[in-house]
């Protein structure tokens, strides 16, 4: 495995463990916890996705390094797009 991929595991395996289990398990007391666990999930994705599209602004600039970014965060919006529709 890569340094990359396990950079990668370890950060979502960080963050899923900070942010609790969100699947909810049909029991009151357990739910309660889960959701109050996707709610901070949605509000910690829906910043980064928010942080990703103000990268893809940059896919037009001349500035190869800023221009590079800003394609590849494009690319995984059109790719969202399709997982959502």
């Amino acid at each position: 495995m890569s340094s990359e991929i396990k950079k990668i595991d370890n950060v979502f395996d960080i963050t899923t463990r900070l942010l609790g289990a969100i699947e909810p398990q049909g029991e009151s007391n357990i739910d309660e916890v889960r959701f109050e666990n996707l709610s901070q999930t949605i509000e910690v994705t829906e910043d980064l996705i928010d942080k990703i599209i103000m990268v893809a602004r940059h896919k037009d600039r001349h500035e190869f390094s800023m221009n590079k970014a800003g394609k590849e965060a494009d690319k995984f919006i059109d790719r969202l797009r399709e997982r959502l529709s």
